[in-house]
């Protein structure tokens, strides 16, 4: 083996430490090699190496002191010098890092390092075990395996057109579509046939005709304005019950105040459908002509009470005059069609009581197994349970306007024809001739 001899020291006469310059002790001399000092014909024994630049060393020199002197390290036998060379590289270049690795570097098997790395139960079978088995150790469901896409069975992306089958449950509070012309299109499949699109567009919430695929609008069927000052619902053509002659417009409860139309409301007169017109008994006329003779003026008290002086005046009657005098004739008013009576009882909506909702992050056991889901819970109180009031039980009389006017009509005619036969009468007794 060569000896080492690079660079050179500094002694002091009888020291026993060897300062180097330009020398790498460390990685070249070892405790026990034998050291000689120029101007010293001693071999000294090294008793330790400190650094690249300073080692110790017995006896002691006994040459003079000085700087820049040459020397020679040999190695001595007893250990393969190159072999703790290159160890001795390896403990300098990587000591630090291998003092300090962990047990589960050098662990005989994965499961192993994986016990000694703490790793969960269902860590050590993602690392372990199958794929599979891993998943569900992780909880996870399909959607792990499934490939992102727009339509069939696949995680939908965000930023694209999808396609989305089978029913949908959404339990948030809404769903928000945020566009200058967001909506929703309705078709009943993939045929010709025209679907419906939902849309808010220029100040309005519309429905719209349009040709089958989203193709080009066909007609505006209804729409409703985002502000309030434009009205209620708008109708672009005309709205038809479903069935025929089964539902009501408003209640007697929940009135509309006024129609403006361009024509009167035609209303059916089909002898079709109606028994044979009778004559009206010798009581209905003078019922009748009774009736004509209570038409006055009245005001209604709402519009007093919100229009003061400026409330008008209406003609007519009111229904309990007209059912007193019926009864004064003997006829019982309610089987007449012009005179309505109705009842509605007191409807709540109950509303419950709103809480903050809190979310609950998940729970694990020191191996990292899972204890308990992420879930939500009931937080403070917002608001108590409270019943809404949307309609308070009453009555109210009201007359079919236009029966009530053809059989005033009637009581009028028979009046006329009362009055010329009294008249000729008259005439009669008086002889006088026209």
């Amino acid at each position: 083996m060569a000896w080492y001899s690079t660079g050179t020291v500094t002694v002091a006469a009888s020291g026993t430490t060897a300062t180097g310059s330009g020398t790498a002790f460390l990685g070249n001399v070892r405790v026990g090699d034998g050291i000689t000092i120029a101007g010293s014909n001693a071999q000294h024994e090294v008793t330790g190496v400190t650094s690249d630049t300073v080692l110790t060393f017995a006896p002691a020199y006994a040459g003079s002191a000085g700087s820049g002197k040459t020397y020679r390290v040999a190695p001595m036998l007893g250990y393969d010098k190159d072999l703790s060379d290159a160890f001795n590289t390896i403990r300098l270049n990587w000591g630090t890092q291998l003092s300090a690795m962990q047990l589960w570097a050098y662990a005989a098997s994965a499961s192993v390092a994986l016990d000694n790395l703490g790793a969960s139960a269902s860590g050590k079978t993602v690392f372990t075990d199958t794929p599979a088995n891993g998943r569900t150790a992780l909880g996870l469901g399909t959607a792990s395996t499934a490939s992102t896409g727009t339509s069939g069975a696949t995680v939908p992306l965000l930023n694209g057109t999808n396609t989305v089958s089978g029913l949908n449950t959404f339990t948030s509070a809404g769903i928000r579509i945020l566009n200058a012309a967001g909506g929703v299109w309705y078709q009943q499949d993939e045929s010709t046939t025209p679907g419906i699109w939902n849309v808010v567009n220029g100040g309005y919430l519309a429905w719209q005709r349009r040709v089958a695929g989203w193709g080009t609008a066909i007609a505006a069927v209804m729409r409703i304005p985002l502000d309030s000052s434009g009205g209620g619902l708008q109708f672009n053509q005309g709205p038809t019950p479903a069935a025929d002659n089964t539902i009501s417009m408003a209640t007697a409860a929940l009135r509309f105040t006024q129609y403006f139309a361009a024509t009167a409301t035609i209303g059916t007169s089909d002898a079709r459908e109606k028994t044979e017109v009778r004559k009206l008994t010798e009581a209905e006329l003078n019922w009748a002509i009774a009736l004509a003779d209570e038409i006055g003026a009245y005001q209604w008290l709402y519009a007093i009470e919100e229009k003061g002086n400026w409330a008008r005046d209406h003609i007519g009657m009111t229904v309990q005059r007209a059912i007193e005098l019926g009864e004064s004739f003997g006829l019982e008013p309610f089987n007449y069609g012009f005179i309505c009576f109705d009842q509605w009882p007191t409807k709540t909506i109950e509303h419950a009581a709103q809480y903050e909702i809190n979310i609950v992050p998940a729970t694990y056991d020191e191996q990292g197994n899972l204890l308990v889901a992420e879930h939500t819970e009931q937080g403070e109180l917002i608001s108590e349970a409270w019943v809404e009031t949307v309609q308070t039980e009453g009555d109210r009389y009201s007359f079919r306007g236009e029966g009530l006017q053809a059989f005033i009509i009637a009581g009028l005619a028979e009046q006329g024809r009362r009055d010329r036969a009294r008249l000729a009468a008259i005439e009669l007794a008086l002889n006088i001739t026209h």
